[in-house]
């Protein structure tokens, strides 16, 4: 008899999902994007402690004009290998199918703007889904999937923070930048979306998965945020705010020019982000993470076709100042 004991070591490093956050890395450095490894913040655990967590891998790509850097594409993506048995199945979630803006956009503080509606539209579209589970050998496990979301929910807030602050923090006005964020949830597992208008006795009479459900290769998780993650939400911002006291005197300076037809304090707009920033996460499959990346280059790259930049303001020693009253 063969002992495969000495084999585990593959199993148990293929599981720690190790290898394929590697193979996760690769490819975005193939699509031209820089990696700077794990994304950590702070949260409460269980126990009410606050805890360091983290995303397995954040990358970035930068966008340039004639030498100026006018947008970064920031992608954070959380890893699940899965052993090749397993599936991973969705419900759907039919009623907001047509809304493509899952990619957040920070331009608030900025001088630089683009068309929002057009770079919506230009994304692709991907079915939207609910709760899912993971299919194994041994049954189902709600978990897997949940976690995963949970910890990019977790973590958005924080980095919509950093990259708010690092355009309030800006020194002059070539430092001014729009920032894109987009989360994803990255596994081996094929996914599945179970089909609508169906009856129990169509799933009791089923002879396999693709009777139930359609194996598609992206979809968009969508969840409304939560009493506590809202909570977490608010306190991001609120340490932003005590990090920049200057951040609501520029959006109250830029909000009219950017937004003028727009009936909301540029406060609530600003809070709104906190909360809609955790609100859609893409679940993609490994083997076409490739095509997602190149298209949401090329997306926020024909996007820069639509920049213009805010006139009337300059930055003097990192200080919004009106031209006509220097």
């Amino acid at each position: 008899m063969i002992d495969n004991t000495q084999n585990k070591w593959k199993d148990f490093l293929l599981k720690s999902s190790l290898p394929l956050e590697m193979l996760v890395s690769d490819e975005l450095l193939v699509q031209g994007y820089y990696t700077w490894g794990e994304y950590a913040y702070l949260r409460k655990n269980e126990d009410a402690r606050e805890v360091e967590f983290s995303i397995d891998v954040f990358a970035g790509r930068e966008f340039e004009e004639n030498g100026l850097h006018w947008g970064t594409l920031n992608i954070l993506v959380e890893c699940k290998y899965n052993h090749p048995s397993v599936r991973w199945v969705f419900n759907p979630l039919p009623y907001i199918s047509s809304e493509k803006n899952y990619v957040s956009i920070i331009d608030d503080l900025s001088f630089e703007q683009i068309q929002r509606k057009p770079f919506f539209e230009s994304l692709p579209s991907f079915d939207y889904c609910a709760s899912g589970i993971e299919l194994n050998s041994n049954g189902f496990d709600p978990n897997t999937i949940t976690r995963g979301l949970s910890q990019l929910r977790y973590c958005l807030p924080n980095l919509l923070s950093d990259e708010a602050l690092k355009i309030a923090r800006a020194y002059n006005d070539k430092d001014q930048y729009i920032s894109f964020i987009c989360p994803m949830l990255v596994t081996t597992a094929p996914l599945y979306l179970m089909k609508s208008g169906l009856t129990l006795e169509d799933f009791r009479n089923a002879s396999s998965l693709t009777d139930v459900a359609e194996e598609k290769q992206v979809l968009l998780s969508y969840q409304k945020q939560s009493l506590q993650l809202d909570e977490y939400s608010e306190k991001a911002k609120e340490h932003l705010l005590k990090r920049s006291p200057n951040l609501i005197s520029r959006l109250r300076e830029l909000f009219p020019l950017k937004y003028p037809y727009s009936p909301l304090p540029p406060e609530l707009l600003f809070s709104y982000h906190f909360s809609s920033v955790t609100r859609k996460i893409l679940i993609v499959n490994f083997n076409s993470l490739g095509d997602v990346l190149h298209k949401l280059k090329e997306c926020v790259f024909e996007s820069g076709k639509t920049r213009s930049r805010i006139s009337g303001f300059t930055l003097k020693s990192g200080e919004l100042v009106p031209i006509n009253r220097e």
